[in-house]
């Protein structure tokens, strides 16, 4: 059976469209294709792939009772299992249309993982999974002993569920307290045959925002148990196969370092002295592993004050390129914040604004707490604010905030806060324009692309742009930050000049979509600037060519970028009917005193 961090790991994955690798044996030789996890099927036991395709060509060759390698990675973490396929045809996934797809078994075990992170999978509705406790006496003297009566059977609201433990929701005020021993009923569904058992400790309680209910923090006891683990997978199974929209499984308390001692500290798994003696310096470890470690100590008490203390010292180029990290550590980032709020460190506060792989709350604390020059870098990140809006409502509430910030505000809202249906992605010639290019790799190679694969791709993308023109303004923003492949060809050629401002910052985008949006005569002199200010694509040899050749470019940021240019970029740039006499002049002379 799938461990219980396996299991989070790969319902994650499938619940964020992971790209996966295939690899299956045919008579004539091994072959290798590309798709992407879909769905969990509602017996709980099988997975929904994207049929298999190679160059964006899909291959309807699999059959029922192949037998295939999947190869994902997921939050940096790289996994791989064996299964079997079930069945072949169409399924309507989610809100993505139609699709071809392969049903594939459920795995019995993970392989190859190089290190498994934690989840947390979050469950925004209330009616999903109902849950019962009592208090009980605890024999093994784990938690305190149980007071018969008083606490049976109180009914409860689970709110997020993890391979620990979980978060529960309960209404009014409860006689249950930390260390508390508790066995918990899970009711999965009104078909559900019997409730699921699991039994843990109460470790915290807080308030809810209305005073009245409470949220009760449980660990879960024996987790090692084999009936246990079959129980907890049921639970986050279930949630997955039959809500997917209501749950998000987000990775936690996972590190950067592949340091052991690091991760040993993360995991809480080192003595106090260990801890003094990293602080007092005697182990030799890079800048970036001594933040981890620290942020990690200072959740202990006896060392937070040096631990924090030591942070400080850390140089802020170390703070600032972790904090822009795609899979940075939340709770390192959240530290390096809070320290960055106090300081006015503006490079960390920067890092953090331009990381769309954040939650909207690391936005939203600076919203509120932050100054006047930070609450600036938030205002120029238009896109951001315009697919969350309530990062403008904090904002408003504070008090470093300018009149000329406030105008700014109210203008954003009243360009897009009240508009409901931004302009439409024109179906014509986007469907095919995006046909060529998705099918331009499987044609080069002499692929034999049949009618069925062509009209599968156009249904597809014809599902795809509805479902995107159907979107608010703010919800198409949000999209592009995350997109996949085929939702970013169609933004890409998007006429609200805010949505290509937020793909662009997409960590998936490729150099040559970048290129094709620098090529496409809709995409406006402020996106041309701002691919030219990310130092990613500045890095990037076409890109820059492509920047050079590009008319919509300040003329002193072209000058500049000439000096990156090969010879024999800038005699393709003198080729360009597009660049600009002075940008010329200066690639000609670049080139003759080469």
């Amino acid at each position: 059976m799938v461990h219980d961090s396996d299991l989070f790991f790969l319902l994650g994955a499938i619940k964020n469209r992971v790209p996966v690798d295939i690899d299956v044996a045919r008579p004539t030789g091994p072959q290798h294709f590309f798709s992407r996890f879909c769905d969990l099927h509602a017996d709980e036991t099988s997975i929904y792939l994207e049929c298999p395709r190679k160059k964006g060509v899909y291959h309807r060759t699999f059959r029922k009772g192949d037998r295939i390698w999947i190869t994902f990675q997921n939050f940096g973490f790289r996994l791989r299992f064996e299964s079997t396929v079930i069945e072949t045809g169409d399924r309507q996934v989610s809100d993505s249309g139609v699709l071809p797809v392969i049903r594939i078994a459920f795995p019995d075990i993970l392989q190859d993982g190089d290190r498994r992170g934690m989840f947390r999978a979050t469950i925004r509705t209330r009616d999903l999974v109902q849950v019962a406790f009592n208090r009980i006496a605890d024999p093994d003297g784990a938690g305190q002993p149980g007071i018969p009566g008083r606490t049976d059977n109180v009914q409860a609201v689970m709110m997020d569920l993890s391979e620990k433990g979980m978060a529960i929701q309960i209404s009014g005020e409860s006689e249950v307290g930390p260390g508390d021993h508790l066995r918990f009923s899970f009711t999965l569904g009104k078909e559900a045959a019997a409730p699921v058992v699991i039994e843990g400790i109460v470790r915290n309680i807080r308030k809810g925002d209305d005073r009245v209910s409470q949220f009760l923090g449980i660990e879960f006891l024996t987790r090692k148990n084999r009936q246990d683990r079959q129980n907890l997978q049921r639970i986050a199974a279930y949630a997955m196969a039959h809500r997917p929209q209501d749950v998000r499984f987000d990775p936690m308390e996972r590190i950067v370092s592949r340091n052991y001692l690091v991760q040993k500290i993360a995991d809480g798994d080192v003595p106090d002295e260990v801890s003094t003696l990293l602080m007092d310096g005697r182990f030799s470890l890079t800048h970036e592993e001594q933040l981890e470690a620290l942020v990690y100590i200072s959740g202990s008490d006896r060392h937070r004050e040096q631990a924090l203390s030591l942070i400080q010292h850390i140089p802020t180029i170390t703070k600032q390129v972790y904090a822009e990290r795609s899979y940075a550590n939340h709770r390192v980032v959240s530290t390096l914040l809070n320290q960055a709020l106090e300081t006015a460190n503006h490079a960390v506060i920067k890092s953090v604004v331009k990381n769309t792989s954040l939650p909207v709350q690391f936005l939203l604390k600076i919203a509120r707490e932050g100054s006047t020059r930070a609450l600036g870098m938030l205002l120029r990140e238009e896109s951001k604010l315009v697919a969350y809006p309530e990062i403008l409502e904090v904002m408003r509430k504070n008090t470093h905030l300018t009149p000329q910030m406030v105008r700014r505000i109210e203008s954003i809202r009243q360009r897009y806060a009240d508009r409901n249906l931004p302009e439409d992605i024109p179906r014509h010639p986007v469907i095919q324009e995006v046909i060529r290019e998705v099918e331009r790799g499987g044609a080069a190679e002499g692929s034999s692309s049949t009618r069925d694969d062509d009209a599968g791709i156009g249904r597809r993308l014809e599902d795809t742009l509805q479902r995107i023109n159907s979107l608010s303004m703010g919800e198409r923003i949000k999209l592009a930050f995350h997109a996949h492949k085929m939702e970013r060809l169609i933004l890409a050629r998007d006429p609200n000049q805010i949505v290509l401002a937020a793909l662009i910052e997409n960590p998936e985008m490729t150099e040559g979509e970048v290129i094709s949006l620098l090529h496409a005569q809709t995409t406006g002199r402020e996106i041309v600037y701002q691919i030219s200010q990310l130092g990613k694509w500045r890095r990037m040899r076409r890109v820059v060519k492509a920047l050079v050749s590009n008319p919509k470019l300040p003329l002193k940021i072209s000058l500049a970028l000439v000096s990156r240019l090969t010879p024999e970029d800038m005699g393709d740039v003198l080729q360009s009917e597009t660049v600009l006499p002075d940008v010329r002049d200066a690639v000609e002379q670049a080139l003759h005193r080469s």
